[in-house]
Formats: structure tokens, sequence, C-alpha cells
């Protein structure tokens, strides 16, 4: 399977590592205070400032059905914002062994647009969440930050990711 980084067990638990995407961010954003100076001895930036990211999810079969952590950067993005972050799929759910009407749980780690962009999906003109049969998880603190946001947060966060 084209994207599957790995597969081990856990006990009873069957654990699928798999890369959905790859994508670019700006260095200096995700290194925040750290001079690029430094940064820049630990990974490369192309010549828009930006490090090549990737989106790692967690697919865990267990007694209760799947459970997804994290569902990557999502396919919601216009063809600017694909060229902006250089968004390239490695994986999706079209062509994967777990259909999403078989995912039960999905726990996100929090809602960035890297980890959650995935939690919904346009369809008929709508937003629809994209694991229909699945309960959401996320934290409450989480959740809130994400409904609050300020010029620090913003950037991270998509509402039509999460709504």
């Amino acid at each position: 399977m084209r994207g599957l980084v790995s597969e081990y067990r856990i006990g009873k638990f069957r654990v699928l590592h798999v890369s959905l995407f790859k994508f670019r961010l700006d260095g200096g954003a995700m290194f925040g205070v750290v001079p690029k100076v430094l940064w820049s001895k630990l990974i490369e930036a192309d010549e828009r400032n930006r490090i090549p990211m990737a989106t790692n999810v967690l697919l865990v079969e267990t007694e209760y059905g799947w459970v997804l952590v994290d569902t990557g950067i999502g396919e919601k993005w216009g063809e600017k914002e694909r060229e902006i972050y250089q968004i390239e799929p490695l994986q999706t759910w079209r062509n994967f062994p777990i259909k999403k009407e078989d995912v039960r749980f999905v726990i996100l780690t929090h809602l960035h647009f890297d980890h959650s962009g995935g939690a919904t999906e346009l369809r008929d003109g709508g937003l629809f969440p994209t694991f229909p049969n699945a309960t959401y998880f996320v934290q409450r603190k989480e959740w809130e930050d994400a409904l609050s946001l300020t010029e620090r947060t913003k950037a991270s966060y998509r509402d039509i990711d999460f709504k």
C-alpha cells in the first residue's frame, strides 16, 4: 500500500502507520524563536523558506473496530493553496484497504489543519464528516482554543476542518 510506513502489533491491537500527504510549511513558523542559522542545519528550506513536512496517521484495529488517530491535511484545498503548500497526496481513501465507513472512532490530537484537515469533506455542495460511522474525539480545551482564535493561532486552524 502506497503511503504505508509500517505495520506492527501492540498486544491485541494491529497498528498501521500511514503517511497520507507531503507538503511544505514556512520553516520560521515551524521553528518559532529558533534562529534559521540553527534549524537550517537540521533541514533545508526551499527558495520560499518552506521545509518538507508529512501528515502521518495511525489506524488501530481493535475489537470495537478501527480507530483513526488524526486525519491528515485533507483534500479541501484550492489550486492556489495546493501550490503554496506544495500538497502532494501519498495515499487516498479511494485506494485504501480500509473504507471510510469502517472507521468507528476518530481521535484528533489537536485541530491544526495538518492533523484535522481530513476530518471533514466537501460533498454534494456541503460539508460532511469524512468518516460517517465514526465518533470523533478531541480535548475540550483544544476545541475551545480552536473556536477562539488569536492573531498568533489563526494560521494553524481552518474551521472548515472541524465545524
